[in-house]
């Protein structure tokens, strides 16, 4: 019985490998935890020195993405006001793009980032018009079909002018035009940019009202009878018909491509 009990008290001895990797795994967990607590320690320091130290004070702001200098210089000193000689680590960037973004409603998006050591930079992302949209009242819309309210008409050159689709609703300004005729009218837009052999005429009007009878506007007043669909096709036969040497432009009314040949229509 005593020799069973001092059997039974002894320490289990490991064969000598797994010793040996034991060891190892001690000395490499101890070296692990090493690192990471200097790591830890490190980012302490540095956090600690980015946020403290007189080096990232706030001193400069440069905005960009406006077309008016004058709007730029005033953002700049707004927010320059508003966090002068405060750290750049500490000033809310995102709370400052909400801020323009509820400001200028006609910006796609609004980045912010931090330009060491310390200034701010800023790039508001306006959406660009690519139509008018009305009947007598105009408005810009971008290509997504986003009515851009704060854009000056005036101020927008000769857009094309999407007819047959409203702006306003019961008397209700809309952010967006949810129509199909508006998105139809977009995507021939978009298909007669990618043509590019109408780049030396104007598109002066696209008639969205029936798609079926959809037609585009050119500036010497020729119509474009094109409907509503395989806009690609319907345009290259468009462009193989203005390449006919016998076309008299000036004595056609209208051009139909909308069904198998090519109907011309005299004025």
């Amino acid at each position: 019985m005593a020799n069973k009990k001092r059997s039974n008290g002894r320490k289990l001895k490991l064969p000598t490998f797994l010793e040996t990797f034991k060891e190892a795994l001690l000395e490499k967990f101890a070296a692990l935890l090493v690192i990471v607590i200097f790591l830890v320690l490190a980012t302490l320091v540095v956090m600690a020195f980015l946020h403290g130290s007189d080096y990232f004070r706030l001193k400069a702001v440069e905005s960009r993405g406006f077309s008016d200098q004058a709007k730029a210089a005033a953002v700049n000193t707004e927010i320059l006001k508003a966090y002068i000689n405060k750290n750049i680590f500490d000033i809310d960037i995102k709370a400052i793009a909400n801020y323009l973004a509820r400001l200028y409603p006609d910006a796609r998006s609004v980045e912010i980032w931090r330009a060491l050591p310390n200034k701010l930079s800023i790039r508001v992302n306006f959406r660009k018009p690519v139509v008018m949209l009305g009947e007598s009242k105009f408005y810009p819309v971008d290509s997504e079909g986003i009515v851009l309210f704060n854009v000056d008409p005036q101020s927008q050159g000769l857009l094309p002018v999407i007819s047959g689709v409203e702006a306003v609703f019961e008397g209700s300004k809309v952010k967006k035009v949810e129509s199909k005729n508006l998105k139809v009218a977009l995507d021939l837009l978009r298909e007669i940019k990618k043509a590019r052999f109408l780049d030396s005429y104007r598109l002066s009007a696209i008639d969205a009202a029936n798609l079926s009878d959809m037609a585009f506007y050119l500036d010497d007043g020729i119509e474009i009878r094109i409907g509503f669909e395989n806009f690609k096709d319907r345009l290259l036969k468009l462009k193989d018909t203005f390449r006919d040497t016998r076309l008299v432009k000036d004595k056609i009314k209208y051009i139909d491509l909308r069904f198998d040949g090519v109907t011309i229509g005299p004025k």
